[in-house]
């Protein structure tokens, strides 16, 4: 602790302390090391780091190498690889949609309107959520998924019933079938 004062030890620790609270957490080795599990959370939820790199580098050099790890460092290294696995599966997935879609239909210009609902929903979903303040987080992300699915389903549905009964108009296809569409979401 200060200079010319006695070593604060493990022992010394425990009479300050309620009895049994480090019982789990600290353990004396055989070489009179100490091994140590310290759990940290941050008081920020949106957070990117508990402790700053520079104060764990300082009590690395204070008290020799350890290991850092939280929830938070678990977490942020678990969503960084997800997202980057995101990215590229979004983009294949992309590809094999528009390339399914146009093999369907065997036009562009109906593979597009098919394709159109997808491109408006994810503008209008994350627009809105800007308007509103909301921060963008791994779970607004995986909405992405979700809406790819639900608007290729229903976009192809209502370009087929149109093409299989264009005689009718758009208007009434939309009324006849966009109830159900729209419920089924």
């Amino acid at each position: 602790m200060g200079q010319g004062t006695e070593a604060f030890t493990l022992e010394k620790a425990t009479e300050f302390l309620p009895p049994g609270l480090l019982d789990n957490s600290i353990r004396k080795t055989r070489d009179g090391n100490y091994v140590a599990a310290i759990a940290f959370y941050a008081t920020d939820p949106n957070a990117t780091e508990v402790i700053p790199e520079a104060v764990l580098a300082s009590w690395r050099n204070q008290f020799g190498p350890f290991v850092e790890f939280s929830f938070e460092k678990i977490n942020r290294d678990v969503q960084s690889r997800v997202l980057h696995d995101s990215r590229r599966a979004l983009v294949w997935t992309a590809v094999a949609i528009v390339l399914i879609v146009y093999l369907c239909f065997r036009n562009l210009r109906v593979s597009l309107v098919v394709l159109l609902p997808i491109v408006f929903a994810i503008i209008v979903t994350f627009g809105l959520l800007l308007l509103v303040g909301h921060h963008f987080s791994f779970m607004s992300v995986t909405a992405i998924p979700l809406i790819i699915g639900i608007g290729i389903d229903n976009g192809i549905h209502l370009v087929r019933r149109y093409l299989e009964n264009e005689r009718y108009g758009i208007l009434v296809i939309a009324k006849a079938s966009g109830a159900a569409l729209i419920s089924r979401t």
